[in-house]
């Protein structure tokens, strides 16, 4: 399929794409791996062109496809999540007690604070009578 800057106009494409498009296929391309590859790099949106230029079967074959390709993402995805959370569990276990042990020593020092202060203001007070 040859794709034109007057196809992506008819189909009402975004103009700052079009100018891209334009600039990089002036006459046109052909729509092939390797053009919707550099299309990618160029930011143009591969999935707008399928839904504008595949028409009944292909688009659903194409969608049928793509999510069976996410699917797989969200597996893999789903594998790496699994083993931060392995491996995020026991770190956050020992910073959770390092925490409550800091917090322990802290409440043990507000006792001989507490104490001093009142141990001074009863010396104020006595000075005082």
């Amino acid at each position: 399929m040859k794709l034109t800057e007057a196809m992506l106009r008819s189909h009402h494409a975004c103009e700052e794409r079009v100018v891209i498009f334009a600039l990089e296929w002036p006459d046109g391309c052909d729509v092939t791996e390797e053009t919707l590859l550099r299309a990618i790099e160029l930011g143009l949106n591969i999935v707008w062109f399928a839904h504008e230029f595949l028409a009944g079967p292909l688009l659903a074959e194409f969608e049928r496809q793509r999510a069976l390709l996410w699917a797989e993402v969200e597996r893999q995805e789903a594998a790496l999540w699994a083993e931060f959370n392995r491996k995020e569990a026991p770190l956050w276990a020992e910073v959770v007690r390092k925490v409550a042990s800091l917090r322990e020593e802290y409440v043990r020092k507000e006792a001989p604070l507490i104490a001093s202060i009142i141990a001074q203001a009863e010396a104020i007070v006595e000075a005082r009578s």
